[in-house]
């Protein structure tokens, strides 16, 4: 079966919950584009003539938003910008559908709050992680030695530097490797001497294939960086990180 794995003695591996939810939501997801894809039809075939009474719409608003939620929660790691975009282009579509003159205008508003709300909220943080062209993330200093990215050959040059509040911060480069097709990979940065406890981390990346940064754990010997392209590399390339650590 294709929804579970054998181990060596050949007795499939359960799902664990977290595979069932993401299975969940990807159903929900697909129904969601069916339906919205019907409903339209639906509408621009004369079927819906008439608006939906107050209560209806409102109930439609949160269920609407609740399932497109669900479907961009469950896609989150592990899909393209594209499967997002069909769902927000899905739960669009709804709305425009449900929407016509001569009902409640104030649930008219509501659902189309809910929806949009929703999908700015499902869309934070999904844009490429670049640093600005005006400069390097926010933190304290930029020191000489950061003023320009590495040679390609360099896979890391960090400094470690002390602060006036006795502290310490460690901040540079840091260059994944990518052989082609590969999409995904981890970084681990170790703090010698540690923090004496786990360090607010920034990591971004500056070049390379459009990707997507997850500090993965934070501990104050170390941390680890998940790095997920939006597209397996065409090419043996790489991503360059800029990387902060410290308080």
């Amino acid at each position: 079966m294709s929804d579970v794995s054998s181990g060596r003695t050949g007795h499939p591996t359960p799902l664990t919950a977290a595979e069932l939810v993401r299975y969940f939501g990807s159903a929900v997801a697909t129904l969601l584009v069916v339906a919205a894809v019907f409903l339209a039809w639906r509408r621009l075939a004369g079927a819906l003539a008439a608006p939906l009474p107050a209560a209806e719409m409102l109930a439609a608003a949160a269920l609407l938003a609740g399932l497109a939620w669900l479907a961009h929660a469950s896609l989150r790691e592990r899909a393209s910008a594209a499967s997002h975009v069909l769902v927000s282009l899905a739960a669009l579509l709804f709305v425009v559908s449900l929407s016509r003159g001569g009902g409640n205008p104030l649930a008219l508003i509501v659902l189309w709050v809910a929806v949009l709300g929703e999908e700015a909220w499902a869309w934070r943080g999904r844009t490429p992680h670049r640093v600005p062209a005006s400069g390097y993330p926010v933190r304290s200093t930029v020191s000489e030695d950061e003023s320009s990215e590495p040679a390609a050959d360099i896979m890391r040059q960090l400094t470690l530097r002390s602060t006036a509040e006795g502290g310490q911060e460690l901040s540079g480069w840091l260059r994944m490797p990518l052989a082609a097709g590969q999409r995904s990979g981890s970084l681990h940065v170790a703090f010698v001497p540690a923090f004496d406890r786990p360090p607010q981390v920034q990591a971004e990346a500056v070049s390379g294939p459009d990707c997507r940064i997850k500090t993965a754990e934070a501990l104050p010997y170390g941390v680890r960086l998940d790095i997920k392209l939006d597209a397996p590399a065409a090419e043996a390339e790489s991503v360059l990180l800029w990387f902060f650590a410290g308080k």
